[in-house]
C-alpha cells in the first residue's frame, strides 16, 4: 500500500481520520504525531464535542496503533498550533 499523505489537524474541532485518509472504519490503523503538540484519540461513531476529554493522548513524535476497532478515528490538538498526523493501515 502506498505510503498516505498527512492530516493536519487544529484544536478547533475533532477530525475523522477514516474519511480524511480514506480508510474504511475498522481498518487497522498506526498513528504518529508528528508535531510538537499533544494530540487526542477518540474511537466514536459520532463526533466528539471539541471539549472532550475522553479516548488517548499522543505525545509528539510517538506512535498510537488501532488494530480491533469498528467506529471511526477521531483527532484533535490539544494545544492551539497545527499538527501534522502520519495515518497509516496497519500491515
Amino acid at each position: 500500500m502506498a505510503t498516505l499523505p498527512d492530516v493536519v489537524i487544529t484544536n478547533t474541532a475533532f477530525v475523522n481520520l477514516n474519511s480524511s485518509t480514506g480508510l474504511v472504519s475498522g481498518t487497522p490503523l498506526v498513528i504518529q504525531n508528528k508535531g510538537s503538540s499533544f494530540v487526542r484519540i477518540v474511537i466514536s461513531p459520532t463526533q466528539p464535542l471539541s471539549n472532550s476529554q475522553n479516548g488517548n493522548v499522543i505525545k509528539p513524535l510517538k506512535y498510537l496503533y488501532i488494530e480491533n476497532e469498528s467506529d471511526i478515528v477521531w483527532a484533535i490538538a490539544t494545544e492551539d498550533i497545527s499538527t501534522a498526523l502520519s495515518v497509516q493501515q496497519l500491515v
